[in-house]
This record gives structure tokens, C-alpha cells and sequence, in this order.
């Protein structure tokens, strides 16, 4: 019942304005009286709206999280349930920031797919407004090795130069370092300068262990 009052709310509230413009304008309600009330009721519409907005971005988090072993371990699996997610938030295109995390990860999906060119496409329609300080340095790392598995090694160099805060974010972030360090092997190697990358490659032996780095260094040993 609650959530069906939810989905309606803008209505509603759009509805008791205009009942108080309309009072209003035949004298019933004073100006004085109307100015306040229109203006508690857009602020409360705001504060509700922020709130919903939040909470529909935690659940979503929540949901990638959820799935994450998915990105790995079976691809199209895990496509398919980001699809049904994607789905599942009829407003997720209102709000920018949800938007840029749901295609961030099915960039992130396509990537693992081996599928460099729907992955780019996809990172390269999340919108930048979406991107948060937490977030962009995430988006950046991925966008990046779409460029370079799509065979834009350019565009991929020149993102690196571009966003350069972002990727030193990255550099410090646990979760990221590691794209961080093939980002910069692939650099070298558009810049056909193998032997710089294989030793960077051989000062980090960890990126060897991890299975998330399976697509990556498959791509830079056909490379090398």
C-alpha cells in the first residue's frame, strides 16, 4: 500500500499546490499564508525526494555486491542479472548517479566477456554528472581498459594524462591498484616498449594470482 502511495507522491503533491494557487487566487488563503506553505511543501518534496534517491542508491549497491563473485566466475550470468536489475528501477534514468553505476558494471561484464567494443559503448554512455569523487576513480580505471582492449590505445593513453587525479586515487585504492598497474603495462605497450613492460610486469607477480586480472593478462601476453 505504502509503496503504492510512493509511486504517486509527485502527483499528490502536484495536486495540493495547485488546490493552494487556487485558494489563493480567489482570497481564501492569504499571500503571506500561501508563500510559507508553498514553501514547506517544496522543501519537504525535496527532502523526500533526497531521501528516496538514497535509499534506491544503497539498495542498488547492496544488489551489485550481491552478484559481484558473478563478474568472474560466469559473465553472462552476471550480465543477465545486472539486466534484471537495470529493469527492476523504473527511474533509474532520473537519477544520474544510479545510472553511471548500473552501466559501469555491465561495461565491467562485457569487459570480462572479452567483448571490448559493447563495453566501451557502454562506459561511454554512463553519464559524467553521475560521477561521484568516490565513484569516478572506478568509472576511469574501466573506461580505461576498454579503450585499450578495443584498440583505441591512444584514446586510452590520452585518459590517462587526462584524468590524472582519478588514476592516482586508484593507485592508493585496494580495490583498484591492480588495474592500476595494467593500465600502465598497457601504455607501455602502445607505446611499444616491451621490455619496460614485462619488467613492470615482473616487479608485480600478485597481478599473476588474481582471478580478475585472468582478461587482462591474457590480452597483454598475446601483447608482449
Amino acid at each position: 500500500m505504502w509503496e503504492k502511495i510512493k509511486k504517486k507522491m509527485p502527483l499528490i503533491w502536484v495536486f495540493v499546490i495547485l488546490v493552494l494557487v487556487i485558494l489563493q487566487a480567489k482570497g481564501v488563503m492569504q499571500s503571506d499564508v500561501f508563500y510559507v506553505v508553498y514553501g514547506i511543501l517544496i522543501a519537504g518534496f525535496f527532502v523526500v525526494s533526497v531521501r528516496n534517491n538514497q535509499k534506491a542508491l544503497e539498495k542498488c549497491v547492496a544488489s551489485l555486491e550481491e552478484i559481484k563473485p558473478l563478474l568472474h566466475q560466469d559473465p553472462d550470468a552476471y550480465l543477465q542479472k545486472l539486466e534484471e536489475q537495470y529493469r527492476s528501477y523504473p527511474h533509474i534514468r532520473s537519477n544520474r548517479t544510479m545510472l553511471a553505476l548500473m552501466l559501469t558494471h555491465i561495461g565491467m561484464g562485457y569487459i570480462e566477456k572479452e567483448d571490448a567494443e559493447t563495453a566501451l559503448q557502454k562506459l561511454l554512455s554512463v553519464p559524467e554528472k553521475g560521477l561521484n569523487a568516490n565513484f569516478a576513480p572506478y568509472y576511469y580505471i574501466h573506461l580505461g581498459r576498454a579503450l585499450f582492449y578495443a584498440d583505441k590505445a591512444e584514446a586510452g593513453c590520452k585518459l590517462l594524462v587526462l584524468k590524472v587525479k582519478q588514476f592516482e586515487q586508484a593507485k592508493q585504492n585496494p580495490e583498484l591498484v591492480h588495474y592500476y598497474h595494467i593500465l600502465q603495462i598497457l601504455a607501455m605497450l602502445a607505446d611499444v616498449q616491451r621490455k619496460e613492460a614485462r619488467a613492470y610486469l615482473m616487479q608485480h607477480p600478485e597481478l599473476q594470482q588474481r582471478e580478475d586480472c585472468k582478461v587482462d593478462l591474457k590480452y597483454i601476453n598475446q601483447k608482449l
